[in-house]
């Protein structure tokens, strides 16, 4: 199987760690992972959860979103996936917020 080498240069240097988080992202798909429920499926650490996330944010691999469904609840996806409208909230919420402009 081919990969693009933009691809690799971003995955290149990643660590046992960032793949399984990254493994988990990848199965939630346009529903995006939870922080408690990537700790639960991967056994790490919650400071190690983080510290994954956001290098694998720095890269663009995957993104933090809102969720309407759950307020205050952030879920990561991968960067290229668009939100599932149970999790964006649809044309009627931006970055998690009602739009009242409608």
């Amino acid at each position: 199987q081919a990969i693009d080498p933009h691809t690799a240069a971003k995955h290149r240097g990643l660590e046992r760690e960032h793949l399984l988080v990254l493994q988990q992202i990848q199965k939630a798909g346009d529903k995006g992972a939870w922080t408690k429920s990537l700790k639960d499926q991967t056994n790490l650490q919650q400071h190690t959860i983080t510290k994954v996330t956001k290098e694998l944010m720095r890269r663009q691999i995957i993104k933090e979103v809102k969720s309407v469904q759950h307020r205050g609840r952030k879920v990561f996806m991968m960067w290229d996936l668009e939100p599932d409208k149970a999790v964006s909230g649809g044309t009627w919420y931006q970055d998690g917020e009602f739009a009242a402009s409608w």
